[in-house]
């Protein structure tokens, strides 16, 4: 009963890995993952696309290579997560 459990949850585990994976792979929208000081450890395609840069040179540039944070544009109420980092 619990090995089956078990394997029930791993398999959960797994799709929702899987799904989240296809969600960032195929989104028309640049996602980034990225951690609390900026730097981007991921980046999809369309967001290499949108760049025109691979994620390589992406995670080597960092979030304030990629938006500039001073860009009046860049509203707080439209990015409301920045300001926590600024």
């Amino acid at each position: 009963m619990i090995s089956k459990k078990i394997t029930s949850e791993k398999e959960y585990i797994r799709k929702s890995n899987d799904w989240y994976r296809s969600l960032f792979e195929n989104s028309a929208e640049a996602i980034f993952l990225t951690d609390t000081q900026g730097h981007i450890l991921a980046a999809n395609p369309e967001a290499c696309k949108m760049f025109q840069r691979t994620e390589e040179d992406i995670c080597k540039i960092g979030r304030n290579g990629i938006i500039n944070i001073n860009d009046p544009r860049l509203e707080p109420t439209v990015y409301p997560h920045l300001s926590l980092f600024l």
